[in-house]
């Protein structure tokens, strides 16, 4: 099942675990606000599960931290975490495939490779776009082709969602 549609209408406890990770809070205590519980599952030990509403621009916004905290554990270096989500929520609806192309380039790649989601900045034309770039200690001759044949995999909902998105190498070393 895709993030997106996950995020769609409802939120579960699960879920609001995931985020109070992120933000070191207490779900109920974070959510509070904009939550309202629609169902909830009971055991002999409490709560085991509880099901809320969110608004839209609510999913939107968790839908976002989900994929990012998913790409973070896929491995996926994301130094600069703002810029990421602030293009996400310009984007809607790409969380998926950027998902994919994250996941395909970590398992072409495996452990000889860091992988790096960044916003790349062109100050002279003023235009940015995401960027995935593979960083090797030691570069494989053939990471260029290997690149390009992910690339090419995704092109066409690459060019279908109207976005740029650049999986490339700047041969720098991983940090």
């Amino acid at each position: 099942m895709a993030l997106t549609e996950i995020m769609s209408e409802e939120i579960s406890m699960i879920q609001l675990h995931m985020l109070s990770s992120l933000y070191k809070e207490e779900p109920l205590e974070a959510y509070s606000g904009f939550l309202n519980p629609i169902t909830t599952t009971y055991s002999d030990n409490g709560i085991v599960d509880a099901q809320y509403r969110v608004n839209q621009s609510q999913s939107f916004t968790i839908n976002i931290e989900l994929t990012l905290d998913y790409l973070r554990n896929i491995s996926v270096i994301i130094p600069n975490p703002n810029e990421i989500r602030n293009y996400l929520f310009n984007n809607l609806g790409v969380e998926d495939l950027i998902v994919s192309i994250c996941k395909a380039t970590m398992e072409e790649f495996k452990d000889r490779a860091k992988l790096y989601l960044e916003m790349y900045k062109d100050h002279e034309l003023n235009e940015q776009y995401l960027t995935l770039y593979v960083r090797q200690e030691h570069y494989d001759d053939n990471i260029i082709d290997v690149i390009e044949s992910i690339s090419e995999q995704y092109e066409n909902e690459i060019n279908e969602q109207s976005i740029w998105f650049l999986i490339t190498t700047d041969f720098s070393s991983p940090k």
